[in-house]
């Protein structure tokens, strides 16, 4: 009963929020600007995305690797498709990752190696997200003159890295802990995320995927924004993308939806996007997704 109500609240959440939202937009300047766009740039964006899986596979397959599973990439690349299709439609963001994580086992994986190798490749795509939004902080701080949204954004790093260094310190819980199945599973976690975040090979390697799998998010959107001649270049989407994404991880909705239409037009309001392009904009990037 627990997990239906819950499941209930999350629908009320995405819908409620979605509702909000288009109630507070012009609908018909909305599809206005919907209806002219390019099909050209639809596909640009659609096949740009389509990279993403493509590079998480890779990641995913440097992961596996290290942890001594030998998985084909054309078969990581399949597991990787499932995990995306099930964020979708599962009632949360990572809810794909339990089921990657499930098929993995079917492959003959242990239970410990499949959760591990998850959990890292989750590990790496926020370490990577991470990295984009130190990056892109001062930009933000460039464009924007609002001082809450400004100490909004930097707290919202500072507790990104705070739970990043967190992790990487689990190991180092008193020994007293160490009956409690969790903490031994953190703690091999730690030292895992650790051993791989702090080695130039493949741990450089890693980031660099993971900063690639982000940007080619902001670069599906710049062709949605250009297509519907949206004020939005590459600055004003690199420094929203990473907050939209660290807020969808929250299971407050189904799979981030409400979530991210939300943050992206107020994001995008602070650089002097209309509330009525910014969650059209989110709302094709969900769709294309």
């Amino acid at each position: 009963m627990r997990k239906k109500l819950l499941i209930l609240a999350k629908l009320l959440v995405t819908s409620g929020l979605i509702y909000m939202l288009l109630q507070q937009v012009d609908m018909a300047e909305m599809w206005l600007q919907v209806s002219g766009m390019s099909g050209w740039s639809v596909l640009a964006a659609f096949l740009t995305l389509f990279l993403q899986p493509l590079m998480a596979a890779l990641r995913w397959q440097h992961i596996l690797a290290s942890q001594t599973i030998e998985l084909t990439w054309w078969r990581t690349f399949r597991l990787v498709f499932i995990g995306i299709f099930f964020n979708q439609a599962l009632p949360s963001s990572v809810g794909g990752d339990a089921v990657r994580g499930y098929y993995l086992t079917r492959q003959g994986v242990s239970l410990a190696k499949s959760v591990i190798s998850v959990l890292l490749d989750r590990f790496f795509g926020l370490a990577g997200l991470i990295i984009l939004a130190l990056f892109a902080w001062p930009l933000f701080v460039g464009k924007v003159d609002d001082a809450m949204a400004v100490s909004g954004m930097t707290l919202i790093i500072a507790l990104a890295v705070s739970g990043i260094i967190v992790l990487l310190l689990l190991d180092r819980l008193p020994t007293r802990l160490q009956h409690w199945r969790m903490v031994r599973g953190a703690t091999a976690l730690a030292r895992e995320s650790r051993s791989l975040f702090f080695s130039l090979s493949p741990g450089l390697g890693l980031l660099a995927l993971s900063v690639l799998v982000h940007m080619i998010s902001v670069a599906a959107l710049w062709f949605l924004a250009k297509g519907m001649g949206l004020n939005a270049g590459w600055v004003e989407l690199l420094v929203i993308l990473p907050v939209v994404t660290l807020f969808m991880t929250l299971p407050v909705s189904i799979a981030g939806w409400g979530v991210r239409e939300g943050v992206m037009v107020v994001g995008l309001g602070y650089m002097g996007v209309a509330a009525e392009g910014a969650l059209a904009l989110s709302l094709l990037y969900g769709i294309l997704l």
